[in-house]
């Protein structure tokens, strides 16, 4: 005799087929009735409704990254027992990351027990031990397993650039894609760009096909509360609008997945580029694969086709639509200052709670930027997205009419090149604007008797103000970084030149009252070498080209720069030991199942 459940009848549903339930009765049309929806999967009325009654708790678990591999096998995920310790820690870890700085097992450990203490959770509550490391790097998809650990997966990897192509060729290039971020200071105006201070910031998440016909709506991360209601494109909320582990699976659950499904049942594969700290990848789910790019090489040898690339939105489509965007902003406030009077008054009387934005005269908002940012997605010539994998040298050979004749310089020149093209276009529409609309000069800063040509350059700073290495980005993820990492906000200067790596807490991250004399001379070899790792990461990001380089022999900055790989690679075999030594004293895997931490 089949023994009852406890809950609903039929078989258990997993967090894929949950995800699946919420999307259907969200987006069918005409709408699917609950009794339909048990139906189709088997189950009663009752358990579809306690899924939509739980979507969002759903949704926001089935975005973590270990969900997204596991997801489909995950019928019910264990709750941490200290939840808020751990999501502190995974945004320190997520700064870090961005802050290009070393993370080791061992140091995410050590940072475990001083966010516990801060937090008021004594040692016997929380003992930060590699068991528990290990539930928490699969949780949140941590990279930053030591070398043998289960949790470093490497047979999904792709090493090489020719992997790649091999790989891609075994996919229909209608149903390849790729995806991209960037950061965009949506509300900042011409006459605003060379002004120091914060800026309200969303990053875009842009994804497209290999063939460039198909693209996803451009996606909104921001630190603001969005009503979907009046949400034209898709928003996720995060403190910071950075594209954490966490937003990224939100956006591949809600967004990529539902997108491709509705168009195919094909094997599709999302080419992700695992450079940036929130992205996830290497791993395959309900026949999406995701990949990430192979590592990128540098250096003065010469990069040819087979082993060059480049990532394919930045061969000049994210360019061009912030580009546009800026062009259709201005445009936007000119067009109320250019209004006649009673049209000023009209609109001023028809405004509620003075949050109607540029249409009314005021600062843009996300609302005006998700209108923008739609328009401008639409407006991408096609000729940039049919050809932005083949000009970023990720076309399958194979695939190609004819041979790639490229160098990384190359493809580095004509995405300079093209990007300019763009801007160096609206800077003139732009400028044209600006001289014949009735906005006084003096709201721009300028003078009457203004030379064109400092116009021009004020709005060439205005078009270039959120690139991914401009002063001020930089500048403003330096500060946020280090507001995260609770150190001092660096300098504008050192921050406007090189991308700073924070400092380890060795003065107190390594004392335990109750540590032995083995731990602490383990703790104090391991202090040393985190802070000459640090030095590390900077020789790593230091250019190998150029003219500062060339002064140096190449031999004495390779060596530097091997020597620093050798430090990191000690830091992980050491990393390795302690946790070998540590796991005899861990619970077996049924026990820690039964008793998580």
């Amino acid at each position: 005799m089949e023994r009852k459940r406890g809950r609903g009848a039929g078989p258990r549903l997993n967090d894929l087929q949950r995800l699946d339930i919420i999307h259907k009765h969200k987006t069918a049309s005409p709408p699917v009735s609950l009794r339909q929806l048990a139906r189709d999967f088997g189950v009663d009325e009752k358990s579809i409704r306690r899924v939509i009654n739980a979507a969002s708790d759903i949704e926001k678990r089935a975005s973590s990254s270990a969900v997204l591999n596991m997801r489909a096998h995950v019928h019910r995920r264990p709750t941490p027992r200290f939840p808020e310790l751990e999501k502190t820690l995974a945004l320190w870890i997520d700064a870090r990351e961005r802050a290009k700085a070393e993370i080791s097992p061992s140091v995410v450990i050590d940072k475990a027990k001083l966010i516990a203490r801060s937090m008021g959770i004594s040692s016997d509550e929380f003992k930060a031990s590699w068991g528990w490391y290990s539930k928490f790097s699969k949780r949140y998809g941590l990279r930053t397993a030591f070398i043998g650990s289960e949790a470093q997966n490497e047979t999904e990897t792709v090493k090489t650039l020719q992997e790649l192509h091999q790989l891609m060729a075994q996919y229909d290039p209608a149903w390849i894609f790729t995806v991209e971020e960037t950061s965009l200071f949506y509300e900042s105006l011409p006459f605003d760009a060379e002004i120091v201070g914060k800026r309200r910031q969303v990053t875009l998440v842009l994804s497209c096909n290999s063939t460039g016909k198909l693209k996803l709506p451009v996606c909104m991360v921001g630190k603001e509360r969005l009503s979907g209601q009046v949400a034209l494109l898709p928003y996720f909320r995060q403190e910071r609008a950075w594209l954490d582990r966490s937003t990224f699976g939100s956006w591949y659950s809600s967004v990529f997945v539902p997108f491709v499904r509705e168009r195919t049942s094909k094997p599709v594969l999302l080419v992700v580029d695992g450079e940036r700290p929130g992205h996830q990848g290497n791993f395959e789910d309900d026949g999406i694969r995701l990949v990430f790019l192979p590592p990128l090489l540098t250096g003065d040898v010469n990069i040819n086709a087979k082993i060059g690339w480049s990532r394919p939105l930045d061969m000049g489509v994210i360019a061009a639509l912030k580009a546009r965007y800026k062009y259709l902003l201005v445009k936007s406030v000119l067009t109320y200052h250019n209004a006649p009077a009673e049209v000023k008054v009209a609109l001023n009387s028809a405004e509620n709670d003075h949050d109607g934005g540029v249409h009314f005269g005021h600062a843009p908002t996300l609302l005006d930027a998700a209108r923008l940012l739609e328009l401008a997605w639409n407006q991408v010539p096609d000729d940039l997205l049919e050809n932005c994998f083949e000009r970023g040298n990720l076309v399958p050979p194979s695939k190609l009419l004819t041979s790639p004749i490229l160098t990384r310089k190359n493809v580095l020149e004509e995405q300079i090149q093209t990007s300019t093209r763009y801007s160096n276009e609206f800077v003139d529409k732009i400028e044209k604007m600006v001289t014949s609309s009735s906005l006084p000069a003096s709201v721009w800063g300028l003078s009457e008797q203004l030379a064109p040509t400092n116009l021009k350059d004020r709005i060439r700073i205005f078009m270039h103000l959120d690139d991914e290495n401009s002063p001020a980005l930089q500048r403003q993820l330096q500060g946020e970084i280090h507001e995260v990492l609770g150190d001092v906000t660096p300098s504008m200067s050192t921050v406007e030149s090189t991308i700073s790596v924070p400092r380890p807490d060795a003065s107190n991250r390594y004392t335990d009252e109750g540590d032995t004399n083995n731990s602490n001379l383990g703790a104090h070899v391991r202090a040393l070498l985190l802070g000459i790792t640090n030095i590390s990461s900077q020789l790593r990001q230091l250019p190998r080209t150029g003219a500062d380089a060339a002064k140096l022999a190449a031999s004495e900055l390779e060596g530097c720069i091997t020597a620093a790989d050798r430090i990191r690679h000690c830091i992980q075999l050491f990393d390795s030991t302690f946790h070998e030594e540590s796991t005899e004293d861990e619970p077996s895997t049924k026990e820690a199942v039964e008793n998580p931490t």
